[in-house]
């Protein structure tokens, strides 16, 4: 019989994983979203620019 072996770590433990960010805009804020995605992405818990227009 195999075991299983299970570690449960924080989600900041490992700096290298990022989750992912999702820009959620209504439409006449989503053609911003291309230039924001042009120059990098917010962080997770960021602040979305294109949010400012809505």
């Amino acid at each position: 019989m195999r075991s299983v072996s299970v570690v449960y770590l924080p989600p900041d433990a490992d700096a290298s994983c990022e989750p992912p960010t999702v820009l959620k805009n209504n439409f006449l804020t989503r053609p911003f979203t291309m230039l924001v995605e042009m120059y990098g992405l917010p962080e997770y818990k960021g602040y979305n620019p294109t949010a400012s227009w809505q």
